[in-house]
């Protein structure tokens, strides 16, 4: 097991700390998202051609890409997994001093950083809405009783 240093006991941190990790991540979370789409859509642009993916984007072939969502969501468990399984801290925790441990004090498992990585995505609020379903044009009005 890899011990994280350094060792002892320490409190739980409050709920504004907590928040204020998140926040931090969250801004580097959407860098990194960013990032991966440019390269991605640079690659695209590089196979396809300018021209024709851009008759592909107007058309709407483009929405909703499943090779673009998989290489986001994992690249993002990438990132938290990392830095979870290494050190017990994301950047955002380093800044706030918080960390993630085992009750031995030992650095979190690949499986358990996988577990947090769900339940995060499952409980975030724009997770509300099943994979790949989206809200299309309104239902026209109804006409008559």
């Amino acid at each position: 097991k890899h011990m994280l240093r350094p060792q002892g006991e320490f409190p739980s941190a409050g709920l504004i700390r907590r928040c204020a990790a998140i926040f931090y991540d969250f801004l580097l979370s959407i860098a990194l998202l960013m990032v991966i789409t440019l390269l991605y859509k640079m690659a695209q642009m590089a196979i396809v051609g300018e021209q024709q993916l851009r008759q592909m984007s107007d058309a709407g072939a483009l929405d909703g890409d499943p090779l673009l969502s998989t290489l986001l969501v994992m690249s993002l468990f990438g990132f938290f997994a990392k830095f979870w399984t290494h050190n017990g801290q994301t950047l955002g925790m380093q800044v706030w001093g918080l960390r993630i441990q085992n009750a031995d004090g030992s650095a979190i498992t690949l499986w358990q950083a996988l577990l947090r990585f769900v339940v995060a995505i499952g409980s975030s609020p724009t997770s509300r809405q099943p994979c790949g379903i989206r809200r299309g044009a309104p239902a026209p009005p109804r006409r008559g009783p």
